[in-house]
């Protein structure tokens, strides 16, 4: 068990002393409107261990664990209504207040918290499977960067060099986000970039300024294929 996971059991811990020291301390007539509201907020503190290992204990990376903070904070919400609630309905047992008002609060409020957890937890799934997608659809742009970029490096003529680090850097600011209208552009590129590495390897000047013009040019087609696309 991790530290983190550690520090947040113990502040429930000491959460659930404090309400049961509070509610048993202070002299509330322990009848039926005392038992309900009382039993509803320990529901409450103890719900928060499962709000907290969802929000938290999902996947990988702080980028996850960000994703996480809107299911906590629907879990802190609900412990903060309904501990709220229950010492009101503590207070209310001074004048015999019936215990099916604090269930049918208490149930309410329950259901809009694990309501409010389902539809926070679903948005997290679809924001962490877009942000997934967004990355895996730049990754293809980034990979030909990377590769003229190695090409350019590896040229030990500046007068070979030149257009390749021009090539390089066109790529390097173009539109990263692949899409299926792309694909196709794409694939010319990759193909042209064999042709430019095989120049480069052979320091055939000519060949490597004729691969850089074909990349431009289909780099162009693309470019104008994202903005067409948008």
């Amino acid at each position: 068990m991790d530290k983190n996971k550690i520090r947040g059991f113990a502040v429930l811990a000491i959460m659930l002393v404090v309400y049961n020291v509070l509610a048993f301390a202070i002299p509330f007539p322990k009848n039926g409107c005392f038992w309900a509201a009382w039993a509803f907020g320990v529901v409450a503190i103890l719900a928060q261990a499962a709000f907290l290992l969802l929000a938290f204990q999902r996947g990988e990376g702080v980028r996850s664990k960000f994703y996480g903070f809107p299911v906590a904070r629907v879990g802190v919400a609900y412990l903060c209504v309904q501990l709220a609630l229950s010492f009101l309905f503590m207070g209310l047992a001074f004048v015999k207040c019936p215990a099916w008002i604090p269930v049918v609060l208490s149930v309410i409020v329950l259901a809009a918290a694990a309501l409010g957890l389902i539809v926070t937890d679903a948005v997290r799934d679809e924001v962490e499977r877009q942000d997934s997608k967004r990355r895996a659809d730049t990754l293809g742009m980034k990979k030909l960067y990377a590769a003229v970029a190695a090409c350019a490096d590896r040229c030990a003529d500046p007068e070979l060099k030149k257009p390749v680090q021009k090539l390089a850097e066109a790529l390097r600011y173009a539109d990263p986000v692949s899409s299926e209208i792309t694909r196709e552009a794409e694939n010319t590129l990759r193909m042209y970039l064999i042709d430019l590495e095989s120049a480069v390897d052979s320091s055939n000047a000519d060949k490597v300024k004729s691969a850089c013009a074909a990349m431009t040019s289909a780099l162009a087609d693309r470019n104008r294929l994202c903005r067409v696309g948008k």
